[in-house]
């Protein structure tokens, strides 16, 4: 989580803000974030330093927040993927928390990292033409693209 908010901090503003109302799942997770996070990592310096967060992108100056930490945990429910509206990490609703006491798995890291690519609308502008009827034309042809890639989708599962 904080390193990836490193990488949007490196990224600068565009990526380095909000997209989302994460007050809602702020409300939601409640005072028990505060008991998941921790205060210590001794792999990567200077997170406890203050860290500047632009709350949007069009932002022309940035707030500080207290340090890095801090902002990487808002940062993991406060940016989406505008590709799928997902945000960055998965809130887990059944215990009520973003996992940060949790390691990683490979999956979640990757699926972070293409959200946090995709929170950026210029990176999947074919999939927007072809959300814009006027671009789209649905036709015989692109449901036999279709039909087929269902049937090749089920030849691979069988095997």
């Amino acid at each position: 989580m904080l390193l990836l908010y490193y990488a949007a901090e490196l990224l600068g503003p565009e990526y380095n803000s909000f997209n989302v109302d994460w007050f809602k799942t702020l409300e939601t997770l409640g005072d028990s974030c505060w008991d998941d996070m921790t205060w210590e990592y001794p792999l990567i310096e200077n997170w406890s330093e203050p860290a500047n967060v632009y709350f949007f992108e069009s932002d022309s100056e940035s707030d500080e927040w207290d340090n890095h930490m801090i902002a990487a945990y808002f940062y993991s429910f406060g940016k989406a993927s505008d590709y799928n509206g997902k945000t960055i990490f998965d809130y887990d609703e059944p215990t009520n928390s973003m996992r940060i006491k949790d390691e990683l798995t490979y999956e979640e890291a990757v699926i972070s990292a293409m959200r946090l690519y995709d929170s950026i609308q210029k990176h999947y502008t074919v999939p927007q033409i072809l959300i814009d009827e006027k671009y789209f034309v649905y036709n015989e042809q692109i449901e036999k693209l279709i039909d087929d890639a269902k049937l090749r989708k089920e030849e691979i599962l069988k095997q």
